[in-house]
């Protein structure tokens, strides 16, 4: 993997400097045509900043300060960058797509599975356990996210093992691949508990004794009449 060393101060004011990215490109690719060796690159995965792989610099601009990388790998040459959502939108038209709009979408895309990959964890131990009817909502509308339906004659067997892997890790057992199975495409069959009611604090309660009770509509109305006024006559 390509790592560079933390920008000098004259290097972070080029960081938005075509020469300097197209540069880094041509010199990891097969072609040193421009137009042809952007278009060699495919993305791979996004890496989160709680990742030990994680870097804050883009190795292509060298901007700092980034939230998530995006790794792409140029199959040809070996060779991968870790870089911000910026540069692979603004100069590279990835693998599988075939414009600057349809690498941005999928752009779009990997981050918004990358987020639904992590309710999925945060999720996975409740749903297979006795989830509420709200936990099991909100793990089949994330799962919806990575597969894309929910509809499983329409999930490929290549797409259903990568998000096995992803969710239940490298080898999992038959028996956690059939409940994720049941949870996703047979909802109707998965236990579910009522949620506990929170018990209100004692802070609520003692607001709740000192709100004044409302008024009813007839006594409003009374009130603002001018036989209720202060001062005046009945």
């Amino acid at each position: 993997m390509a790592v560079f060393a933390r920008a000098s101060e004259s290097d972070v004011e080029r960081r938005n400097d075509f020469p300097l990215i197209r540069g880094r490109i041509l010199e990891a690719s097969v072609s040193k045509d421009w137009e042809t060796a952007r278009r060699e690159w495919e993305y791979q995965r996004l890496i989160s900043e709680e990742d030990e792989d994680f870097v804050d610099q883009c190795e292509l601009c060298n901007q700092v300060g980034l939230r998530a990388n995006y790794l792409i790998v140029n199959p040809e040459t070996g060779r991968s960058f870790r870089v911000g959502s910026t540069c692979v939108t603004r100069f590279l038209i990835l693998r599988g797509t075939t414009s600057s709009e349809e690498t941005s979408e999928l752009v779009k895309r990997a981050a918004e599975e990358n987020t639904a990959l992590r309710r999925l964890h945060a999720l996975v131990g409740k749903v297979f356990d006795m989830p509420t009817y709200g936990e099991l909502t909100q793990f089949r509308a994330a799962a919806e996210k990575v597969l894309g339906t929910l509809d499983n004659t329409l999930v490929s067997a290549e797409k259903w093992e990568r998000f096995t892997k992803l969710l239940l890790g490298p080898t999992p057992t038959a028996r956690a691949v059939q409940q994720l199975r049941t949870v996703l495409f047979d909802p109707g069959k998965v236990r579910t508990r009522v949620p506990r009611r929170r018990e209100p604090t004692q802070q609520e309660l003692a607001w709740a004794q000192t709100v004044r009770p409302k008024k009813s509509r007839a006594k409003t109305t009374l009130v603002r009449s001018k036989g209720e006024r202060p001062g005046e006559d009945l």
